[in-house]
């Protein structure tokens, strides 16, 4: 390698550069960083790295920032003698939006001059802070009633909303507020008072919300969310369901919910080995290579969790029990296991629930066979179509004019599959009182009901279609 001297020469005649700046955010919160709001005054410091004077030194600052208002632009720094240093505090002053995203980047542009027309550019970046508002875990804790983590008609339940400030500047004034168009829900509490949310910190607010005595299970509520002040805020809506939706096959048949047998070795139900009550679900005695399938269709009305209890007897690392959620498994459990819960996430939306227990090709071990049994919902919607099986689309149901003043119409075709097959209609006001109720036989295949709501209240109603124990329900508004 070589090695050598470089010798560094000073610029002939006078030469700017800006050497250091600093914040100064006494008139904020005083820790030295630009945060939203904030008047910033900016300590500048100039040096002459020339080998002439500067005479007449003009320090002029822009942005081309949305975030920045500079209200304060021009120092005049006089002369700076070749290699001196020349600081000024407070040389420059700029305001802070309110609202800006946290950690935004402002680019500031010096340019300084002399009175010989010399030009000396510098570009510099401030980080600008700011809160970030967000609404976090929603918890349902009600154990003064039966401690299932829902909301029961009779129970009143605390609310538990997690309001995080992920951002990198403190929130003041912050408040949390609920409603809900439900009026079968008491929100007995509907504001919190968080104050000042610090960043980086999470503050949990709890309000207290009862369900009236005589509401339906499965009814569906929402409860609206705000949180935040005047200018970072967050919302979000609740939406849940009236008690819970289980199935622990204890009618002795799958006829609770629209279960899919049809697979060429389905499940059966069993009074062995149940994990509670008098039956379970139990897959089929297959042969080596072969698989026992049972599914379901499900529309889920929000993120939530869908649990069930498990029990394996098959041959170790070979023989399995899946489960699966629209094709993608979820887990599995081979050999000796004992019945437990296990839990899963599940999105808003449709799906597709599917056990598998399937078989290597040779041998078995233990009971060669798998259990489910007390299946927990989330909120789910059932939707019936003409075979029986869930349908969920709303292609062959139509609700009309919606909303509706006088009178709607309720439309549905090709519903009945099977003679001496009937349905209820029911319509439940926002109290989850029944104000409306028919059983339909099949004379025809299609349902076409006009209901009069002229002596109604506005309001919002649900409309229950029950059938081959499913129940399809949609929203209705009546107006005045």
């Amino acid at each position: 390698p070589f090695f050598g001297t470089i010798q560094a020469i000073s610029p002939s005649g006078p030469y700017l550069i800006l050497n250091n700046y600093q914040i100064n955010d006494n008139a904020g919160n005083n820790n030295g960083l630009a945060d939203y709001g904030e008047i910033i005054k900016l300590n500048a410091e100039l040096k002459n790295v020339g080998n002439n004077i500067g005479n007449g030194i003009i320090a002029k600052l822009s942005s081309n920032s949305q975030y920045i208002t500079i209200t304060d632009s021009v120092e005049n720094f006089g002369n700076i003698s070749s290699g001196l240093i020349k600081s000024i505090n407070n040389a420059f002053t700029f305001q802070v939006s309110q609202l800006l995203p946290d950690q935004t980047s402002a680019s500031f542009e010096l340019k300084i001059t002399d009175n010989a027309n010399n030009t000396w550019t510098y570009n510099f970046n401030i980080i600008l802070n700011a809160p970030k508002i967000q609404i976090g875990n929603i918890v349902i804790n009600d154990i003064t009633g039966n401690n299932n983590g829902r909301l029961d008609a009779g129970e009143t339940v605390t609310f538990k909303i997690s309001v995080k400030n992920t951002g990198n500047s403190d929130a003041s004034n912050v408040i949390t507020t609920i409603s809900s168009l439900n009026n079968f829900l008491v929100l007995n509490n509907t504001t919190v008072n968080i104050g000042n949310l610090q960043k980086n910190s999470t503050y949990d607010c709890d309000f207290q919300i009862s369900a009236n005595s005589n509401v339906q299970v499965g009814m569906p509520f929402t409860v609206n969310i705000n949180t935040g002040n005047s200018v970072y805020n967050d919302d979000k809506i609740y939406t849940g369901m009236i008690g819970s939706l289980v199935e622990d096959f204890e009618s002795g048949f799958f006829n609770k919910f629209n279960w899919d047998t049809t697979s060429l070795k389905p499940w059966t139900i069993t009074s062995v080995d149940t994990y509670e009550g008098y039956f379970c679900a139990k897959s089929a005695a297959i042969p080596d290579r072969d698989s026992s399938v049972i599914s379901l269709n499900i529309n889920v009305l929000a993120d939530d969790s869908i649990s069930f209890y498990r029990k394996v007897s098959s041959e170790n690392n070979w023989d399995f029990l899946n489960f699966y959620i629209d094709n993608v498994r979820m887990d599995r459990w081979s050999g000796q296991k004992a019945w437990a819960r296990v839990s899963f996430p599940i999105s808003a939306g449709n799906h597709t629930l599917k056990w598998i227990y399937s078989k290597d090709e040779t041998t078995y071990g233990g009971s060669d066979c798998a259990w489910i049994d007390l299946i927990s919902f989330p909120p789910i919607q059932t939707i019936l179509s003409a075979d029986g099986k869930l349908n969920n689309d709303f292609a062959e149901l139509y609700v009309f004019p919606n909303p509706c003043k006088n009178s709607f119409n309720i439309s549905l075709n090709n519903i009945y599959s099977k003679e001496n097959e009937s349905l209820q209609v029911s319509i439940f006001n926002s109290a989850g009182q029944l104000v409306y109720s028919l059983i339909n036989k099949n004379s025809e295949s299609n349902l076409n009901l006009k209901v009069d709501v002229s002596n109604w209240s506005k309001g919002i109603y649900y409309l229950s279609i029950y059938f081959k124990n499913q129940v399809l329900t949609k929203k209705i508004i009546v107006t005045e």
